[in-house]
């Protein structure tokens, strides 16, 4: 790689595909910094960093939204998205998760150094350049600083606490105003920064569980409003045992009546939120799985009779029968 900062172009080719669900000029934003369709499916090319910055800037001007990039970042797949795919291979914890892409990132860009450092009780990830940009780049600093910390909200499940997460980057207003509660500060054009407590870097890391939480993400892009930010937040967690309000509102950063403020407003409520996506756990485990109805109601904090009273009201019919009839 060349001492010009380079990207590796098909890394950026979920951008492409963001503005052709947008319904996007898309040809029209690449012709505008030089680029064409065809060239994100080379593996071997890459560009100067500044172009897709520019690209980054230039996509969320067509689509009229400042957060474009930084809600991309939240709904990438990781699962299947390369730099972290690597990285997710073979790591046994979350530190390895997170030292593995900052190995790995390097293949795709000479452009971002990506790091883990230990400062006592804080752990911090950060992506830092060597130059300097001659604009503010916004966009791909908030698109980074989401996609890590969605990373690491998939990886750390029930013990993510958005209120122990601190993100600097270059344009705070680049990330969207519900941005899973964690505090966001202005930094420098250099890079992006998420700070959050050291012992998680010490949690197991389950890739089957890491890839079922980024799959569910992935549904929602671009989250526009508040109940689908909430959705988006607490789909990694449905599974995992009872939810109570209480606790989705911890996992969004808001307290129940904040919460609850901004819902009624778009006319819906954190129980119908709660209650959908619990109906769409239990369809999707009974018709793609095998796992017993009794340790899907267990995994949805149900009784096996309240379940099945539940799933009938949802449905009109029992949980056996779903499954037979699909």
């Amino acid at each position: 790689m060349s001492e010009l900062p380079l990207i590796r172009l098909n890394s950026a080719a979920v951008l492409v595909a963001a503005m052709d669900k947008l319904g996007l000029a898309t040809d029209d934003v690449l012709d505008g910094v030089g680029l064409k369709r065809v060239t994100f499916d080379d593996d071997d090319a890459f560009v100067p960093a500044l172009v897709v910055y520019q690209l980054c800037e230039d996509a969320a001007a067509a689509a009229e939204n400042p957060a474009l990039l930084a809600l991309l970042g939240e709904s990438v797949n990781t699962a299947t998205w390369p730099p972290i795919q690597q990285a997710s291979a073979n790591a046994s914890d979350l530190g390895q998760l997170l030292t593995r892409f900052a190995v790995d990132a390097t293949e795709h860009s000479s452009a971002l150094t990506q790091s883990l450092e230990v400062h006592g009780h804080r752990a911090v990830f950060y992506g830092q350049r060597a130059f300097a940009p001659s604009f503010v780049p916004a966009q791909i600093d908030a698109f980074f600083a989401a996609l890590m910390a969605s990373v690491i909200r998939r990886a750390t499940g029930s013990a993510w606490t958005p209120g122990s997460v601190v993100v600097t980057v270059s344009e705070p207003k680049a990330l969207p105003p519900f941005f899973f509660g964690i505090k966001a500060v202005k930094g420098d054009r250099r890079g992006y920064r998420i700070g959050f407590p050291a012992t998680w870097l010490a949690m197991a890391f389950e890739r089957s569980d890491f890839d079922d939480r980024s799959n569910l993400d992935t549904r929602s892009f671009p989250a526009r409003t508040a109940a689908s930010a909430v959705e988006q937040a607490l789909k990694a967690h449905i599974g995992e045992g009872p939810l109570s309000s209480k606790a989705a509102a911890e996992f969004c950063g808001k307290s129940e009546r904040a919460l609850s403020r901004l819902l009624v407003k778009e006319q819906t409520s954190l129980g119908e939120i709660i209650a959908r996506l619990k109906r769409d756990y239990a369809e999707r485990m009974l018709k793609d799985t095998e796992m017993p109805v009794l340790e899907i109601a267990q995994a949805l904090g149900y009784t096996p009779t309240s379940f099945a009273r539940s799933f009938k009201a949802w449905s009109g019919k029992t949980p056996s029968e779903f499954r037979s009839n699909d």
